[in-house]
């Protein structure tokens, strides 16, 4: 539940803090004076978007921060999960800059808007205005049996699953378009393979071609070259390896009188044996080296072959296209599996339909079952209400396809009078009618869900005299087991709040603020006796003694 709500810069609101009490807190003020800004600001702590026209400062940041008390045991997991520190004292906060950038934190830790509104959600639920029309919604109204049904876990076992099949559904879509298209483009594939799979590519070959042509035009000059090399090596008369036998030979016979000239000997000796190696090797070279017109035509067409396949898929590598190959061979091995794939993909939609279609019909069974006892408890709260005549018959019929909440389809038949058949009630009802309505299904969720807070806005719409009392009397029993704030234009309701606030709109210095008051208990009375008359007996701040927003 909340323990407070700090506002700064938000709309008209240039700053604010309101303290709550952990029972029924009532919100008053006139129309108009900003009552829907602090359920705005609260809807932000809720996860809801931003805009930017949300500043009242445009130059400062808009900061919305609640302080909320929560139980280890209900969260343990979600701040385990999330890797945020766990405080009973858990802090939700909302920052809007000046440029429009939102952010949200948990306990000082950055989180996106969807996790703080999965968050908020397990805490409170705010019911605005505009919700009335939730008796429209299947969605609401099955809930309230689920609610009763006690059934909030098998819906949600049911929904896992649910979102399970879809997920499977769309991958078996995809499944068979892919497939229907690769038929389409096998034979192509299957040729483009044979071509490439045919021309035996290996890694390196295209430059070893290269380089054996580029040989192959210059094999003349080659081999001219080499046998010169060999020749003055060691066939002319003043061949190197003999100039160096003869210059070793006239550097030794001074060796025993001039030893510094080892050193030189053993150098000379080193390259002559160097070159000696050297002079077969070109001669064996020289030998080896032919012109072979077959050779060079057969590597000329390897070479042209690799060319073409290179400009046909548009690569410059011989690597390239051995990629591409393995590529075209994993997209027919996909198509040559594919029918076994798809088959296995519809098996596990039907079982996993099968087990969705079980699970669905035993909770169309327990709302069955709950129907005439949920339609009793509604009746007795309008009628509680003074609706002294209301009829309610809660209606499901099957659809033929399974969705989100199941397989049924469900319709709420109403009457407040006797003698009129009953109708669907957006249909008949009047606007006090659904305001009741809603404000009973709201009293039925809330006295079986764990939510520990729960924000009414003008849920009395069309309310007043003695209906509004009773409406109060609901009320206060509602807070007594969880958190209840209630914006409202109701004396006879602000009169039970444990804590009443006050909002109040002024202009200081041709700006225009509002702010939210704590009343102590004279001048609750006061404010009570204001809404029952309409005369100004709690004046304005501005005319009477200032007061400080609630600290």
């Amino acid at each position: 539940m909340f323990s407070s709500i700090r506002i700064q810069n938000y709309i008209l609101i240039q700053h604010t803090t309101i303290f709550f009490d952990t029972g029924f807190n009532v919100i008053t003020g006139e129309t108009g004076a900003g009552k829907s800004i602090l359920l705005g600001a609260l809807s932000l702590l809720s996860g809801k978007r931003a805009e930017l026209n949300v500043l009242k400062n445009k130059e400062e940041k808009c900061i919305i921060e609640g302080s909320l008390h929560i139980k280890k045991e209900d969260f343990s997991d979600f701040f385990l999960n999330l890797d945020i520190d766990f405080e009973e004292e858990t802090i939700i906060r909302r920052e809007i800059s000046p440029k429009g950038k939102s952010r949200a934190f948990i306990n000082d830790t950055p989180v996106n808007l969807k996790t703080l509104e999965s968050f908020s959600q397990q805490i409170v639920d705010i019911h605005s205005q505009h919700q009335n029309l939730q008796i429209k919604e299947d969605t609401f109204k099955l809930s309230v049996l689920d609610t009763m049904a006690k059934q909030t876990a098998l819906l949600e076992k049911y929904q896992e699953l649910f979102y399970q099949y879809k997920e499977q559904e769309q991958e078996y879509k995809q499944l068979l378009n892919e497939n229907k298209k690769a038929q389409q483009e096998i034979d192509y594939w299957q040729f483009q393979w044979e071509q490439l799979s045919n021309a035996q590519l290996q890694e390196n070959e295209q430059e070893e071609l290269e380089k054996t042509l580029e040989q192959s035009k210059h094999t003349e000059e080659i081999k001219q070259h080499l046998a010169a090399a060999f020749y003055l090596l060691s066939e002319n008369e003043n061949a190197v390896i003999s100039t160096l036998q003869n210059i070793k030979q006239e550097l030794s016979s001074i060796q025993n009188v001039f030893p510094d000239i080892e050193e030189y000997l053993k150098r000379i000796e080193s390259n002559l044996i160097d070159l000696q190696d050297i002079s077969p090797d070109i001669e064996s070279l020289s030998e080896d080296i032919n012109y072979d017109p077959q050779k060079i035509e057969n590597d000329t067409e390897r070479l042209n072959l690799i060319y073409e396949l290179e400009r046909k898929h548009q690569v410059n590598t011989i690597s390239e296209l051995l990629a591409i190959q393995e590529e075209l061979e994993s997209k027919i091995s996909k198509v040559a599996f594919s029918d076994s794939t798809i088959k296995k993909q519809e098996t596990r939609l039907i079982k996993l339909k099968s087990e969705l279609e079980i699970l669905a019909q035993e909770i169309s069974n327990k709302r069955k079952t709950i129907i005439p006892k949920t339609e009793k408890k509604i009746v007795n709260i309008l009628t509680e209400l003074g609706i002294n005549n209301a009829a309610l018959s809660i209606q499901l019929d099957n659809y033929k396809e399974l969705s989100e909440n199941g397989k049924d389809n469900v319709r709420f038949l109403f009457t407040a009078n006797k003698g009129v058949d009953l109708e669907e009630i957006e249909k008949i009802a009047s606007g006090g009618e659904i305001s009741r309505l809603m404000l009973a299904l709201k009293y039925i969720l809330s006295q079986s869900s764990n939510l520990s807070c729960l924000i009414l806005d003008e849920i009395d719409t069309g309310i007043s005299g003695e209906t509004a009392k009773k409406m109060a009397k609901l009320m206060q029993e509602m807070s007594k087991n969880r958190q209840l704030i209630v914006i409202t234009h109701l004396p006879q309701i602000a009169a039970k709040g444990n804590k009443h606030f006050k909002v109040i709109k002024s202009v200081q210095k041709e700006s225009t603020e509002t702010q939210v008051v704590s009343l102590d208990k004279n001048e609750k009375l006061k404010e009570i006796a204001n809404m029952i008359s309409g005369a100004n007996i709690l004046h304005e701040r501005a005319g009477h003694r200032r007061r400080r927003p609630d600290l």
